[in-house]
């Protein structure tokens, strides 16, 4: 028996499979692939910010100490930007104070919440006085991402820059 006499389909599947598929379907198709890609580009371009909330406590006017999440470790780095919030001060008027990562410590500690790490941070322009041993938040952009590299990253596990 040959190949070519093998029909392989029926001559009604062989007429559903030619029969061209309705406008509605074709658009359908057109509109749901243009909407994809548009959430995509968007997702490129939309930041996703990640910071971490920490609380600082001034040694003098302008040195500070933070105490970091233990699995931040890796994230925080010399020269990193330090945004610091006074609560009892408007941030509309006066803003934030901006400050730099200048050391880490390595040598982890046991709290009751949780392994941290400490990291020094000193302030440059002030526009106000800072009273030493008052806690104060801080926040410290750790990642600078796009939505688009944080899917990537979360569903393949890479390393997107």
């Amino acid at each position: 028996m040959k190949k070519e006499d093998i029909e392989i389909r029926s001559e009604r599947v062989r007429d559903i499979i030619e029969e061209k598929p309705p406008i509605i379907v074709r658009y359908g198709i057109m509109i749901i692939s243009i909407l994809i890609l548009g959430l995509w580009i968007c997702a490129y371009y939309i930041p996703y910010y990640e910071t971490i909330t920490v609380e600082i406590r001034f040694e003098d006017n302008k040195i500070g100490m933070i105490d970091v999440p233990y699995k931040y470790i890796n994230s925080l780095k010399c020269g990193m930007s330090v945004s610091i919030n006074f609560e009892e001060n408007n941030i509309n008027s006066y803003g934030t104070i901006n400050a730099k990562v200048v050391s880490i410590t390595t040598v982890p500690r046991q709290t009751p919440s949780g392994i941290i790490f400490s990291a020094q941070v000193k302030i440059g322009d002030c526009k106000f006085k800072v009273t030493p041993r008052t806690p104060r938040t801080a926040s410290i952009l750790v990642r600078n991402k796009s939505i688009l590299q944080k899917i990537v990253q979360s569903t393949f596990g890479g390393h997107v820059r």
